[in-house]
């Protein structure tokens, strides 16, 4: 008696890319009760799912079980976008309007998909024919119908152009510590979305290979690093929003060279910064109105807070300078209208 399926580096490749996402599932998890860790974990599962069952279709000896495991891989398929979207919107703090409610209808598109993959015998509207499997690697190409180009591909990368929009509107408005988090959530979500082009494309090294999975091992590093280095979900760009952007305090971080690594609006106001945009220029490049206090800033030692009196805005100023923990390079200026 023959063994349906014949395990090959195909279903390897499918297996280390379904165990790495897995293991970031758990790493987020662990992290849950922080904003967008939850999501995050979600969509690592639906990505072990789909990396899952591509293990058996490469593996299957037959067309119909590979047809069957491909309708199966299509639950995870069509549903991790989704959940890559949400986690976007959560973690660039776009979720306060986006209820429970206004997230089921994200699936409806996902839902018509799957339908159209479970009844494709009767339809032929997701996949319109197959080749015969290849004796060399036991892979089998799959002829694409009209709603895959609609409603997956389409579908899908409408949901990561915008999602990717975000991320870059938000990059631009965030300090450094920012926006290398949201470049790395950036980066992971892009590699899985150009493999699939790849896939689709005639230039795809090993044909009829899919290598979305694949690349989420990538991806999951990526994120597992960003977990432990950058502290992905110790403090996201939301929470710094309402901490720091809200406050009548000034605030600036300023490292060793003297080089603006953040500042809020009140500081902008103190100092009568012409421009907003002034992160990663030098205290001494500013173009600041009130050169008394950026002099003073300077000049501040750390512990011993100095004041200064402005008669003509009635107002009087503290500054007070505190090294920042973990970053010996780093220094926090605190702007106090007392």
């Amino acid at each position: 008696m023959t063994t349906p399926f014949i395990f090959t580096i195909y279903s390897a490749g499918y297996l280390v890319s379904a165990l790495v996402a897995m293991s970031t599932a758990w790493v987020a998890w662990n992290s849950r009760h922080r904003s967008g860790a939850k999501e995050l974990a979600v969509l690592m599962v639906a990505a072990t799912f789909w990396a899952f069952c591509g293990i058996f279709e490469t593996a299957a000896l037959e067309s119909s079980t590979k047809i069957s495991w491909s309708k199966l891989e299509y639950i995870g398929a069509v549903t991790t976008p989704v959940f890559y979207f949400i986690f976007v919107m959560v973690f660039t703090g776009r979720d306060r309007k986006f209820k429970f409610l206004n997230r089921l209808w994200l699936f409806i598109i996902p839902a018509i998909t799957l339908f159209f993959a479970f009844a494709n015998e009767r339809f032929h509207f997701l996949w319109s024919g197959f080749s015969s499997i290849s004796p060399v690697t036991n892979l089998m190409a799959y002829y694409h119908g009209p709603w895959f180009w609609i409603g997956y591909m389409g579908y899908s990368y409408l949901l990561l152009i915008i999602a990717t929009l975000f991320l870059l509107l938000m990059s631009l408005n965030q300090a450094r510590i920012f926006r290398a988090q949201t470049t790395i959530i950036f980066l992971a979500g892009l590699f899985p979305w150009l493999s699939s082009l790849l896939y689709l494309s005639q230039y795809n090294p090993i044909p009829d290979y899919d290598l979305t999975r694949v690349t989420f091992i990538l991806s999951g590093s990526i994120i597992a690093l960003a977990r432990y280095n950058y502290r992905l979900f110790d403090l996201v760009p939301v929470a710094r929003e309402a901490l720091i952007e809200s406050m009548k305090d000034g605030i600036l971080v300023i490292d060793g060279k003297n080089s603006i690594q953040d500042i809020n609006p009140a500081a902008s106001r103190f100092l009568g910064l012409s421009k907003s945009d002034v992160v990663g220029m030098t205290l001494d490049e500013i173009p600041a109105q009130n050169t008394e206090l950026l002099r003073t800033i300077t000049m501040v030692h750390p512990d011993h807070p100095q004041v200064l009196t402005f008669p003509e805005k009635e107002i009087i100023i503290e500054v007070n300078i505190q090294p920042i923990i973990k970053r010996p390079d780093s220094r926090q200026v605190i702007l106090r209208d007392i």
